[in-house]
């Protein structure tokens, strides 16, 4: 009798410590997955800022878009009735264009541009530059047909003035600067655009420093060529200025090809 009483305790042992050892692997395995599932929720709530970003940039662009979108009521009320216009006088407006910026070698590009830009807004035929709507792609596109580019060559190309002002070098700078901008540079061209609104000395040392976290160009090898002290600004300035510019005007794009397309056309010339 006390031999199966031993027996049965003995089992009884046996499967208590079965069952405590279970317990225990249940335990451990709850603990792994209660610390799977705060991992998982750890990267959920990640993605859903990710999310909640891109959908931000996502509204961002589509309002960039709407904001330079044409209807095609105003497109053929106003911009191709000035467009038409525009196409017959493009020529004599170049023509007027080069004649009052004056391009030499005594007097740059750069120093022709500080000195006569202001001025050409009191001149009938070229006071349109001054006006947003002739900055959209499409009148940009209109305006710069290959036939007018070829006749800005051609006004270069008497007395070497592509050389001798340095708008060759101005065409470079401009070109090396605007092709290694990347997506996320945008949004620094955006905020030194709002930050020369209220003027490069005003706002320098913050502007200055956006730059130098977006500029690839080397500011020494060109200003040698470049006088930039009559505008009180530095020449990086002045090419990424530009650059913010054409951004927030939705025309970099364009500005870049007609660029590109009228240093290539000038350096076979040469």
């Amino acid at each position: 009798m006390n031999f199966i009483k031993k027996i049965i305790s003995l089992v009884f042992g046996i499967v208590l410590l079965s069952c405590n050892s279970e317990k225990a692997d249940i335990e451990s395995n709850i603990e792994v997955i209660e610390n799977k599932t705060k991992g998982l929720k750890l990267k959920e709530s990640h993605l859903e800022n990710q999310l909640d970003s891109l959908k931000e940039r996502f509204d961002q662009e589509k309002a960039n878009i709407n904001k330079n979108y044409i209807s095609k009521s105003y497109y053929k009320n106003v911009i191709y009735i000035n467009s038409e216009n525009l196409k017959k006088n493009t020529q004599s407006q170049i023509l007027t264009l080069f004649k009052k910026l004056n391009l030499k070698q005594s007097q740059n590009v750069l120093n022709s541009i500080i000195n006569n830009w202001m001025n050409l807004k009191e001149i009938d035929d070229l006071n349109f530059l001054f006006e947003n709507k002739y900055r959209t792609t499409k009148f940009i596109n209109l305006f710069f047909e290959e036939a007018n580019i070829d006749y800005m060559i051609s006004l270069l190309d008497e007395n070497n003035s592509y050389d001798k002002s340095k708008l060759d070098l101005y065409l470079e700078l401009f070109l090396d600067a605007g092709k290694e901008l990347k997506y996320n540079d945008f949004v620094v061209l955006s905020e030194i655009y709002e930050l020369s609104t209220e003027g490069y000395l005003e706002r320098r040392d913050e502007i200055n420093y956006l730059i130098n976290q977006i500029s690839t160009i080397d500011e020494n090898s060109y200003s040698t060529h470049f006088n930039t002290s009559e505008s009180k600004t530095n020449l990086k300035f002045i090419v990424y200025s530009f650059w913010a510019r054409r951004y927030k005007e939705g025309n970099s794009g364009i500005v870049y090809s007609i660029m590109e397309k009228t240093q290539i056309k000038l350096t076979n010339k040469q």
